[in-house]
């Protein structure tokens, strides 16, 4: 396996793996409340979600992929008749640094200016002859507000926002995303910046176990939705989300620094 940077042409399998991985997901209940009867619009508002980080000086998108030395097929992969090669993803957003501190996360370039506007050009299009069914902006909107307020309670002068870990379902439990953490990890270290995330229930357990500590909860509200074709409306219980931060000292300099040289390497 290794470890390494997005492109373009990786998000529609980044996008796939996303809407396997948090099918069952009740935040993401709440934030596409009608997923299940608009696919392709969940797909659709992921996918580009994910072309805009690839061309967004500071953030950045990086995945796994499985080479000649792993076993490619889990048994659960063979069964579904499915191959995966690119297995798993986390993106991140670095804030409340320089232009050159940016630069070393994601590059800005005329080439990168150019696909943002035409992304957003699309995205106003899109919103008028076809808007999003699935989403729900005012849960999404809500949600990075205390987000953000939550962070903000905490001292730091710039900081790291591990956004998505996400995993194919047929490989999980395989340490891939053990090896993104890694990452994340290494990287706070070198710019001894913080490390700030919420958890789902299936991925807090791999958090705290790599040194996250929580320091509040996101409260999601109660929603009643009211599914086409369905005669009585359904109710998203309230939610509440861990946040979490991380340290840069979350581990060994040793262990680290090791890091760094295996992420390197690769």
């Amino acid at each position: 396996m290794r470890v390494r940077r997005a492109l373009s042409s990786d998000c529609p399998a980044l996008a796939s793996i996303a809407t396997l991985a948090f099918a069952a997901d009740l935040s993401y209940e709440h934030f596409f409340p009608r997923r299940s009867q608009y696919p392709e619009d969940f797909y659709n508002y992921l996918l580009n979600d994910y072309k805009r980080m690839i061309v967004t000086p500071g953030e950045l998108i990086m995945l796994v992929e499985l080479d000649d030395s792993d076993e490619l097929d889990s048994p659960e992969a063979k069964g579904q008749g499915e191959r995966a090669q690119v297995v798993a993803f986390a993106t991140f957003i670095r804030s409340g640094a320089t232009a050159e501190q940016l630069a070393k996360w994601n590059a800005d370039s005329a080439g990168k200016r150019v696909e943002r506007w035409l992304l957003y050009l699309q995205g106003v299009y899109a919103s008028i002859v076809r808007p999003n069914r699935a989403v729900s902006y005012a849960a999404i909107n809500d949600f990075l507000t205390q987000a953000y307020a939550i962070h903000a309670s905490t001292p730091y002068s710039g900081k790291l926002d591990f956004k998505t870990l996400a995993v194919h379902p047929a490989y999980q439990r395989r340490g891939f995303g053990e090896r993104l953490m890694e990452f994340c990890g290494y990287k706070a270290y070198a710019e001894a910046i913080p490390v700030f995330g919420d958890a789902t229930a299936k991925g807090l357990p791999l958090y705290l176990r790599n040194g996250g500590k929580e320091i509040g909860r996101i409260v999601l509200k109660e929603q009643i939705i009211q599914l086409a074709g369905k005669s009585e409306p359904v109710k998203l219980e309230r939610l509440e989300t861990p946040v979490l931060r991380w340290d840069a000292s979350w581990a060994s300099p040793e262990r680290l620094e090791k890091m760094g040289a295996q992420l390197a390497a690769r």
